[in-house]
């Protein structure tokens, strides 16, 4: 087969692309005609060093977003303050709004009915719920939990506690009781200041 003249080869026969390489000793040059066109206006030439060096560079270019992708995420966890030296808050920990947010979150069970799937899932997502409302009252420095349990009753006796390692000056909970027929519902909100 003659070198100037046009050859299908492999996955370049199949989207209809020639391609073949010029006898050029100073240089070796990829001839590629798209769509089939024989017409000097369609043929273009790329050098096989250049089509392998912007290859490279594109796959460099990805490997370095990944890269810094994944370090500014890092950085984003890591976040690191400086120092204020203030070991108490400006405001204290509002245990009576905290408490009115939870009774409300839970006056919304009044009309609930208890099935153990399904009440999994509505602890879940009153407690997410109980945490937005504490948080919207943008309370500085406190890192906030919120424990959420709701069972059935049926003629057994319950008893929920919790320790905690705190500051007894700083930090704080807020606990409420939903005590229906049927069920029962308790909201515990943890408040610990981070110094």
């Amino acid at each position: 087969m003659d070198q100037d003249t046009p050859r299908q080869t492999g996955h370049a026969a199949n989207r209809g692309r020639t391609s073949s390489f010029s006898s050029r000793s100073d240089e070796s040059v990829k001839k590629v005609s798209i769509g089939g066109a024989t017409s000097l206006a369609a043929t273009r030439r790329i050098s096989i060093a250049s089509h392998h060096s912007s290859h490279m560079q594109t796959s460099l270019k990805k490997i370095r977003m990944n890269e810094e992708a994944a370090s500014s995420d890092a950085r984003r966890r890591n976040v690191k303050y400086e120092n204020t030296y203030r070991l108490e808050p400006k405001v204290k920990f509002p245990v009576i709004k905290v408490r009115k947010i939870i009774k409300d979150v839970l006056s919304t069970l009044n009309g609930h009915t208890y099935d153990p799937k399904e009440s999994s899932f509505v602890s879940k997502l009153l407690s997410k719920r109980i945490l937005d409302e504490v948080r919207l009252l943008n309370i500085e420095r406190y890192k906030l939990v919120c424990l959420m349990s709701i069972g059935s009753k049926s003629r057994q006796g319950l008893r929920i506690a919790s320790r905690c390692l705190w500051n007894t000056e700083n930090d704080t909970f807020v606990s409420e009781t939903l005590d229906t027929q049927s069920f029962y519902a308790i909201a515990t909100v943890y408040a610990t200041y981070y110094e």
